[in-house]
């Protein structure tokens, strides 16, 4: 599968979101990077917002400890 496929996974792109704050100024710019990447591959966004993004990601992280 290609990387840019995986992108569809909420943990793949929360791990572009990551790779994206080591160059981003701050975590909204990196998730606006992140964001860009899957609407040029799949023409829609994945979230329809910063916070809406913050939310669901606080919530994978609460179900993974």
């Amino acid at each position: 599968m290609s990387e840019d496929v995986k992108l569809h996974d909420p943990r793949e792109f929360d791990k572009r979101f990551i790779e994206y704050t080591a160059e981003a100024d701050t975590y909204e710019e990196a998730y606006a990077m992140a964001e860009s990447d899957y609407k040029a591959i799949f023409k829609k966004r994945r979230y329809s917002s910063y916070n809406s993004f913050r939310v669901s990601r606080s919530k994978r992280i609460k179900k993974m400890v």
